[in-house]
């Protein structure tokens, strides 16, 4: 067996929380379950995990793009994502006092289902960003600000004036 990577764990774990939402949310206990002293982590868990998967997903997408990782399998995300929600969920319940409730849960049961389709989405999104950059990657160079126009940007500088220092200034022949 291989081992986990952190980023396939961190991507894996937003993944099972996202289809944790879907799963309730479809079945129509989303605002029981957020009242419920099992579920009282999901807020904190989703204001950390998500900005961390997304800074996890521009890292694989970067290395794509440089060549220097492979792609992230949509198989493995599923494994790693539904051995994640079962856990959580079983914790959940148990924190409730009723760990095997889990399983019977409509809840439960949609979020597991929804594991394979938010996986492959996530590994649908991460290729797809990593082709795009990489077929535009000549005119990203062109594009990025010189170092000299970052530095010239005032301390005072409002973020409108801060776009103008760094968007890409083209020049036309003369009129």
């Amino acid at each position: 067996m291989k081992r986990v990577r952190s980023t396939e764990l961190v991507l894996a774990g937003a993944g099972a929380l996202i289809a944790h939402e879907l799963g309730y949310g479809t079945a129509g206990l989303l605002p029981v379950a957020m009242t419920d002293p099992g579920h009282g982590h999901l807020p904190t868990l989703m204001d950390l995990l998500i900005p961390l998967a997304m800074f996890f997903g521009a890292l694989v997408v970067l290395r794509a793009v440089r060549g220097q990782l492979r792609e992230v399998d949509a198989r493995r995300l599923v494994s790693i994502q539904v051995a994640l929600f079962t856990a959580l969920e079983l914790g959940e319940h148990a924190a409730a006092g009723n760990a095997l409730a889990a399983f019977t849960n409509p809840g439960v049961i949609l979020g597991l289902g929804a594991q394979p389709i938010i996986a492959a989405l996530i590994a649908g999104a991460l290729r797809r960003a990593a082709t795009v950059l990489r077929e535009h990657r000549g005119e990203l160079l062109l594009a990025r600000p010189a170092l000299g126009a970052i530095a010239s940007i005032p301390p005072t500088a409002g973020l409108a004036e801060t776009a103008k220092y760094l968007l890409p200034r083209r020049r036309g022949p003369p009129n």
